[in-house]
């Protein structure tokens, strides 16, 4: 059927609640990547944490933004950043002109942020909120023993997840959860350019048109 992938799409979309759900050609990079660059425009001010993935870096190159560095405190058992609390968020964003946030959940090291907490603070600012869930695919089913929330759940604009990580799925399985319906038509539009330019063969060409 050539309606299969948007059915299965819409599948996934309905299990976790999002508005809309895209299937991704080269892992959550890509969907890191397109969705700072649908959202974010050349000097626009992105908040963004200092052990944020490399894909994150890229897209602001991509998109012309601007990173604004969130001070996260160092943790010397760990030899890395603690996860960025809603108060420095709220503070960073009263001192400047910020047109998204992009956060980790949960980061390389398994610490997760407070998201609902930090995504309620960006909301009231109409500030688009992106989470990097890459090892996160899980969260939606473990609160009753005590994981932590998923960004998808908190309400957050975009969700990146990697369920090849952490749910059973082929390798490089990838999708972007989008909880504002209002932005699917220009990430989808991101999204195809992308995937055209990192698809390495001829059969994901073919399959742009049915995502």
């Amino acid at each position: 059927s050539r309606d299969v992938l948007r059915r299965a799409q819409n599948l996934v979309a309905d299990i976790y609640g999002a508005a809309k759900t895209y299937f991704l050609v080269n892992g959550s990079s890509v969907g890191i990547m397109a969705a700072i660059s649908a959202l974010a425009r050349p000097g626009d001010c992105v908040l963004v944490q200092r052990n944020c993935h490399k894909s994150v870096l890229a897209g602001l190159i991509h998109s012309g933004a601007m990173p604004v560095w969130i001070e996260q405190p160092l943790c010397p058992r760990l030899g890395s950043w603690l996860p960025p609390t809603p108060e420095e968020i709220k503070n960073l964003i009263a001192a400047n002109s910020i047109r998204a946030a992009v956060f980790t959940n949960p980061d390389y090291f398994g610490l997760a942020p407070d998201i609902a907490g930090l995504a309620d603070i960006c909301q009231r600012e109409k500030i688009a909120v992106i989470v990097d869930e890459a090892h996160g695919a899980h969260l939606a089913w473990g609160q009753d023993c005590g994981l932590p929330k998923s960004a998808v759940t908190a309400g957050c604009s975009v969700v990146v997840q990697s369920p090849h990580k952490t749910l059973p799925a082929l390798t490089q399985a990838a999708w972007m959860h989008i909880n504002d319906a209002a932005l699917a038509e220009g990430l989808q539009e991101t999204l195809n350019i992308f995937h055209k330019h990192f698809a390495s063969c001829r059969i994901f060409d073919t399959l742009q048109q049915f995502l």
